[in-house]
């Protein structure tokens, strides 16, 4: 399986990790409790340390500009690919 981090988990988040294939394990930054309940394969992080910890083979932002500007520069940092896709 191959680990891929989301940076949000809302509308666009949940239907990457939905409609990719299901041997993607996610691991998801998010802020605050979800409405509804999170697929098997996507696990949940509330830091951007605990999220480049999780050594994903790379790191896709859906949370919007704010979540560039505050996280690009640790995950570029730690040597993890950056797909952007606000």
């Amino acid at each position: 399986a191959i680990s891929v981090g989301l940076i949000g988990f809302g509308a666009i988040g949940r239907q990457i990790a939905e409609l990719m294939p299901s041997n993607i394990s996610w691991t998801a930054l998010v802020r605050g409790e979800l409405q509804r309940p999170v697929p098997k394969n996507v696990g949940l992080v509330s830091s951007i340390g605990d999220l480049v910890a999780s050594q994903p083979a790379a790191i896709v932002e859906v949370a919007g500009t704010q979540a560039v500007a505050a996280y690009a520069s640790d995950i570029l940092r730690a040597g993890t690919p950056l797909i952007i896709i606000s």
